[in-house]
């Protein structure tokens, strides 16, 4: 696309925000605070892309979505709402090019597809580059909720044309008895990196693991919290203050399942090559 002009329709100042690092990396800016500003501007302007809210005064999201996909057939649409299955399955009769939520999107995942509507370079592909002759190798310490959720990433880990590194693997399960001593039983086995999957713990429960974790003589080299949407913001300092890394795979359906895993394949690449954990 030669034009690069985009719509972002909602209310809420936090998102409108999004505008300034829009514009500040290339694209040309619309806003409106309601729907019909939004189909003034999709008159006179046509952008190439709406970033749609659901829920916003006078002419909701839904209806603008109808006349987008009748009379603007050609502008791609992302529907960019916190208002949960309900009205992404509204939505989703009506049709669009991708689903935000906004209470847990990440601004670089909402930046790539950006980018992938208008045939440019992902951000994804020009970071996770590994470096000519440095093959990531560490041992990994999973804990789990279930071996159901854990098969589809060890098998994905397990692959070395997909993962790129040589990881040996362990794992505990979340819900069993006695798992702080499994946990520190394993954990004197010194594995390099121990990887948490955050679905169905608390952020208290997160935060006394990583202490027991971090009471252990002979530390892992990098501890990650991973899952599907992000927290708290006095939570994630918390983490930060832990230093402990956090991998939000940001995952809104079961065909995004390996680019989820690709996400967090990424993290622990970059994790060993920060701490020379290479194949010798």
């Amino acid at each position: 696309m030669s034009d690069k002009k985009i719509l972002l329709v909602d209310d809420n100042p936090r998102i409108t925000a999004i505008s300034s690092h829009l514009e500040q990396i290339g694209f040309k800016m619309f806003n409106a605070l309601d729907g019909e500003k939004a189909l003034a501007i999709l008159k006179s302007d046509r952008p190439n892309l709406v970033i749609l809210d659901m829920e916003m005064p006078g002419i909701n999201g839904l209806e603008v979505l109808k006349i987008l996909r009748s009379d603007y057939k050609d502008v791609k649409v992302f529907v960019f709402t916190s208002h949960g299955i309900e009205y992404r399955k509204k939505a989703e009769k009506i049709g669009f090019d991708h689903y935000f939520d906004k209470d847990a999107y990440e601004l670089n995942e909402l930046e790539d597809a950006i980018k992938e509507v208008f045939g440019m370079k992902k951000m994804a592909e020009q970071k996770e580059t590994i470096p000519l002759g440095k093959t990531p190798k560490a041992r990994l310490l999973f804990i789990e909720p279930s071996i159901q959720m854990y098969s589809f990433t060890s098998a994905l880990f397990a692959n070395p044309v997909f993962c790129k590194g040589e990881y040996e693997k362990k794992v505990i399960y979340s819900d069993i008895d006695n798992l702080s001593g499994i946990i520190l039983d394993e954990l004197t086995q010194q594995p390099d990196i121990v990887l948490i999957n955050d679905y169905a713990m608390n952020e208290g429960e997160i935060l006394n693991l990583i202490d027991l974790i971090r009471s252990v003589k002979i530390q892992p080299d990098d501890v990650i919290i991973h899952g599907l949407f992000k927290r708290g913001d006095v939570f994630e300092s918390q983490l930060k203050m832990k230093k402990v890394k956090r991998c939000i795979q940001n995952v809104m359906n079961h065909e995004q399942l390996i680019e989820m895993n690709e996400k967090l394949i990424n993290c622990v690449n970059g994790v060993c090559l920060e701490h020379n954990l290479v194949k010798k």
